[in-house]
């Protein structure tokens, strides 16, 4: 995709911990993604992937040339 950016990380997130940003007492996630780079997420943007177990998988973040948030997708 011309002019955009992905990013691929994985999270490991137990309920109790999700709980936390689920409630609003935690506004950002900061994952490092497997290409180096720290990245800051708004917590609501993981609110699709919440299971009763919490968040577990990788996914894959999409942005564009100013880093503005395109997409986020659960890939396994």
């Amino acid at each position: 995709m011309y002019g955009y950016r992905t990013y691929h990380f994985t999270l490991s997130i137990s309920r109790d911990e999700m709980l936390r940003y689920y409630r609003g007492e935690a506004r950002h996630l900061v994952v490092r993604s497997q290409e180096g780079l720290v990245l800051d997420l708004p917590a609501e943007r993981l609110r699709p992937f919440i299971s009763t177990h919490g968040i577990y998988g990788q996914f894959v973040l999409t942005v564009n040339s100013a880093n503005k948030f395109i997409s986020l997708k659960q890939i396994s």
